[in-house]
């Protein structure tokens, strides 16, 4: 009779964890980088859906290797998306299947789209062969669709690599395109004037990729005198001409009411049309009256120009053959290629940021708390020079000495966080104070929340560049040098808005670091053997002992019952 009690105790017992469990919502991520758990903001909007979203995959099993890894990872956090919100579907689309005119028609429609195909080679017993793949993702509610592409090709990284970081980045890439097309407010964003900035023809290609996200406009405080706190965040983009008081302590105030800023500062006036039709250019600092005001929130300018071997090139000419002009490329140490520091979240996983004519930016100590994070600096092998200085296209016939770039990394970018002092303490006047209180402000000498100012010491890498074949824009990050676009760049500055306008938001989700755990190749082969026998023998050995401790306990159990 006790065993049958015993049998029907574990089936009950077995039952009832099954009916809970399925009744909870809960899992256990067990591994070391929490690739399986979602970010607080992730899990938030998903709970939040309140309409169909249905993602397209257009990736098939059928893919490479590595690509293949691509899609079961996007197959997996699709699943836990479904698993947090009913509002959630997907399926997978392979553009590549069926009769040749409707490859071609479905390859038409989504380059309609924006969609490209990326081309890979692939090797195998047979030789090899061209693929075209499609590594996107579309995101559809209602009449409303989104492409998302969710392949990195990162400067320097392996296909492995690029494919970890690919996986890295899916939560953050998806949920941005999900936000996307539910979003109905838009954060508010200016654009500073009157300082001789970028004016809006060569912001055109930065106001297209935020256009989705921000209400943008143009503000010039000599028409309103104050920077109004319901915005957003500003950005200056630029500037070549000295900033009055006036403008200064207009955002100097925006800040001291936890406004957030970004800066870039064309501190050298040089740049490559500077050396048109002349062998050389004395570069020279700008006087744009703002070393005080950065000093004080904790950011030092310099006037030295930074020099990078890892670099950009540029075209010139070596001579002349049949009447043609031949051209070779040649490393421009002035266009760095600069690094992201992986310890903030706007960078980290960031390609290198392609800057023009950088200088280098100090941190001071201020006289309140405030956060100094360097977000981009030059590579190890860097160095600077003094302004003013000489800039000619010599430096290309010299050889290079490597010893010589041996002050670097160099920071170029920098973000402040904090309650920030104000540059105007103790010197406002009674007089101004009721001023200011006659048109409904009042001078802050402190910062009363926490702002954010963020200063980059270059603006040309947001500059839009126009196809004088097309006179259309290229696409924010192209280096018509190079001919190609440098993508870090244009994710540098979304990222930077982004967090800057939404701290808690999804791009928490790009702090994830799924390491990639490379096997040993060497070690592997070398010790085939030895593991070939544990693999095959220990799971045997393990079954052989369980059944035996299994034959002992019921030899053993019947001997006593026999007994009684």
């Amino acid at each position: 009779m006790r065993p049958i009690v015993w049998i029907v105790a574990s089936i009950a017992a077995i039952a009832s964890v099954n009916f809970i469990s399925g009744r909870l919502d809960w899992q256990w991520d067990l591994t070391e980088d929490r690739r399986y758990t979602l970010t607080r903001a992730t899990r938030e909007i998903l709970q939040g859906l309140d309409r169909e979203v249905y993602i397209d995959v257009l990736l098939d099993e059928q893919d490479p290797p590595g690509i293949k890894r691509l899609r079961d990872a996007t197959e997996e956090l699709l699943r836990e998306f479904q698993r947090r919100s009913p509002y959630i579907t997907y399926g997978f689309t392979n553009p590549n299947e069926g009769t040749t005119e409707e490859i071609n028609i479905a390859r038409r429609s989504l380059a309609q789209k924006g969609i490209r195909p990326t081309t890979l080679t692939v090797r195998s017993s047979t030789g090899t062969e061209t693929r075209l793949i499609y590594p996107w993702v579309i995101i559809r509610e209602g009449m409303n669709e989104v492409p998302v592409s969710i392949l990195e090709n990162v400067w320097g990284y392996n296909q492995e690599e690029n494919i970890n970081l690919s996986i890295n980045l899916l939560e953050y890439k998806i949920m941005r395109g999900i936000r996307r097309i539910l979003q109905t407010k838009k954060k508010k964003l200016v654009f500073l004037q009157g300082h001789g900035e970028l004016d809006k023809a060569k912001l055109t290609a930065l106001r297209y990729v935020l256009h989705d996200f921000y209400a943008m406009g143009f503000l010039n405080l000599d028409s309103t005198g104050f920077i109004p706190p319901q915005i957003d965040i500003v950005v200056i983009p630029g500037g070549t001409r000295p900033f009055s008081e006036k403008h200064k302590f207009a955002i100097d105030q925006y800040l001291m009411q936890g406004g957030k800023v970004i800066w870039m500062i064309e501190g050298v006036g040089v740049s490559l049309d500077s050396l048109r039709g002349r062998d050389e250019f004395m570069a020279l600092a700008r006087d744009l009256n703002i070393h005080d005001q950065l000093f004080r929130y904790g950011i030092r300018l310099t006037d030295k120009l930074v020099l990078d071997l890892e670099c950009t090139r540029i075209p010139q000419v070596v001579g002349v053959l049949d009447g043609k002009p031949q051209i070779e490329m040649f490393p421009w140490f002035y266009h760095i290629l600069a690094i992201p520091s992986e310890q903030h979240v706007t960078v980290r996983n960031l390609d290198r940021v392609n800057l023009f004519f950088p200088t280098v930016l100090d941190t001071v100590r201020t006289k309140v708390p405030v956060r100094k994070t360097v977000l981009l600096h030059s590579s190890p092998h860097s160095r600077y020079v003094n302004c003013p200085a000489r800039i000619g296209f010599d430096i290309l016939q010299i050889p290079i000495d490597p010893k010589r770039f041996d002050k670097g990394p160099l920071p170029v970018a920098i973000l402040l966080e904090g309650r920030l002092p104000s540059l105007y303490e103790g010197r406002v006047s009674p007089k101004m104070e009721e001023a200011l209180q006659a048109y409904g402000y009042r001078f802050r000498p402190i910062g009363e929340k926490e702002g954010a100012l963020a200063v980059i010491s270059d603006v040309d890498f947001i500059k839009s560049v126009k196809n004088t074949r097309t006179q259309k824009y290229f696409p924010l990050g192209y280096n018509p040098w190079e001919k190609q676009v440098f993508r870090g760049g244009r994710d540098f500055i979304l990222n930077l808005i982004e967090y800057m306008t939404d701290k808690e938001g999804i791009l928490q989700a790009r702090a994830k670091d799924i390491r990639l755990r490379m096997l040993d190749t060497v070690r592997a082969q070398s010790e085939r053997l030895y593991w070939q026998v544990i693999n095959l023998l220990l799971p045997i050995a393990a079954f052989f002992a369980i059944g035996m401790s299994l034959w002992l306990l019921r030899r053993y159990y019947f001997a006593g019952v026999k007994k009684a």
